[in-house]
């Protein structure tokens, strides 16, 4: 576990940067089902939109074990990197929102670097 130090500084963090990309967790729990303990983690769901989600892709930004290994877009499938590839997929932001986004991750990522050296 992370020393309780190390919790409190990512709190202050997200709170002060309300559009960090980092995950907002809610909670660390489990449940008891007779002898068996089920651990799960509570968090954001950063697909909270009324629109509908055409394709979805869990982009790490490695090529290592990253493709669901699909001949096309599955609606309601989280597809991988390779896959955002293969399809020929793009994100375009423009210049504006692709700086604050640069520079967001930037920002994130000085706090993960941080995370461990603790």
């Amino acid at each position: 576990m992370f020393p309780s130090f190390f919790i409190n500084q990512i709190r202050k963090y997200v709170v002060s940067n309300p559009n960090t990309l980092l995950s907002r967790y809610f909670g660390l729990h489990d449940v008891s089902n007779g002898n068996k303990r089920i651990p799960f983690v509570v968090i954001a769901n950063v697909f909270d939109t009324p629109l509908k989600i055409h394709e979805q892709y869990d982009l790490k930004g490695s090529t290592i074990d990253r493709s669901v290994n699909v001949e096309e877009p599955i609606s309601g499938m989280a597809m991988k990197d390779m896959d955002f590839k293969k399809f020929g997929r793009s994100i375009k932001v423009g210049t504006y929102y692709r700086d604050l986004l640069l520079k967001q991750i930037e920002k994130d990522i000085s706090v993960r670097l941080l995370s461990q050296l603790v």
